[in-house]
Parts: C-alpha cells; sequence; structure tokens
C-alpha cells in the first residue's frame, strides 16, 4: 500500500519577495524623510510663521484704527441737542472694516495652533512610517515561515495596510495644514494685507 501525503503550501517567492521586498525598499526612504521632517518643518518655517504672527497683529490695529475712524464720521456727536435724524446710521458703512479686522484676528490666532498641529503630525508621521517599515519587514517574513497560517500572516498583512492608510492620513493633513499656514504668511503681508478691502 502506498500512502500519499499531500504537499503542504508553500509561499510563492516571486510574490513574497517582489511586493514585500519593494515594499520594504520604498519604506526607507520614507521613513529617514519622515524622522527628519518635524526638525526641517521647524526649520523651515517657525521664523516665518513668528514674523507672520506679529504682521497680523499689527494689520489688526491698524484695521480698527481705520473702524475707529469711520465710526468717529457716522456717529452722532455726544454734545448739543440730541437729533434723531443724526442718531439713525447704516451700519453697513463700517462693515467692511469690521469684518476684516475680525478675519485678521482669526488668522492670527490660528496661526500658531496650526504650526503646533503640523509639528505633532510630523511626529505621528514619525512612529507611523517606522510601524509601517517593521510591519512590512514581519508580514514578509510571515509569509514565508507560516504560509500555512493563513490567518497569522494576512493579520499582518492588514495591519501593515492600515499604517499605511493612517500615513497617508496624515500626510494630507499635513498638506492641508501648511496650505493654510502658507496663507496666513500670504495675509501678513502688509502690501497685500493691510488694506481693508481684502478678501476675508
Amino acid at each position: 500500500m502506498i500512502l500519499l501525503v499531500a504537499a503542504p503550501p508553500t509561499a510563492d517567492p516571486a510574490w513574497g519577495f517582489g511586493l514585500g521586498g519593494a515594499l520594504f525598499l520604498l519604506s526607507l526612504p520614507a521613513l529617514w524623510a519622515a524622522i527628519h521632517l518635524r526638525g526641517g518643518t521647524n526649520l523651515r518655517l517657525r521664523q516665518t510663521v513668528d514674523l507672520a504672527y506679529v504682521g497680523l497683529a499689527e494689520q489688526a490695529i491698524a484695521t480698527f484704527q481705520i473702524l475707529r475712524s469711520e465710526l468717529d464720521a457716522i456717529l452722532p456727536a455726544t454734545t448739543g441737542l440730541f437729533d434723531p435724524a443724526a442718531a439713525i446710521v447704516d451700519p453697513s458703512l463700517v462693515e467692511k472694516a469690521a469684518k476684516r479686522g475680525i478675519h485678521v484676528l482669526k488668522q492670527r490666532q490660528k496661526i500658531n495652533q496650526r504650526f503646533s498641529l503640523m509639528l505633532r503630525v510630523c511626529s505621528y508621521l514619525k512612529y507611523v512610517a517606522g510601524a509601517f517599515t517593521i510591519f512590512v519587514f514581519v508580514s514578509t517574513c510571515l509569509y514565508f515561515t507560516v504560509f500555512d497560517r493563513p490567518l497569522i500572516w494576512r493579520a499582518a498583512c492588514w495591519v501593515t495596510g492600515a499604517a499605511a492608510v493612517l500615513g497617508l492620513a496624515l500626510i494630507i493633513l499635513y498638506t492641508v495644514l501648511e496650505t493654510r499656514i502658507e496663507a496666513s504668511i500670504e495675509e501678513s503681508d502688509p502690501v497685500r494685507g493691510s488694506g481693508v478691502g481684502g478678501t476675508p
């Protein structure tokens, strides 16, 4: 009697080394960039953000001075007899300056908050990139060592994929924050942002 024993399933080297090796090699420069992202971002934007904060404060003061002069021009004098006709003024005459001043103050408040959040995102991205690199390596190893237990190596692959999705979300958040910070920096430019007619 001849006993036929089915051979255990084996991993595909082309698939394992091809995908796993490629992802691992691509993750190394991404990890290196993520490690240095916070320091590079702080070096690149810190001074500019501080100057923009001061510039926005000066713009807010200038805008509210314009608002005060416009209010003085349309409000009735407090001395003399009460004139009902003079007491009725059109608030839309000072609406533009008021909205501009509030907008500049909000930009001033948010620029530091956004920059601090941006630096935190850099730190999170560093850890996520490190986790992704480690799990790519672990998933590849498990694919070859415990291929007959797909639950194990597939779970590792799912964790790797989750790290990739989280890293992508952090990159998108970093890009959005940088775009808004750059907009606030442009807003702080006295040539572009000091006029009351600027876009709120």
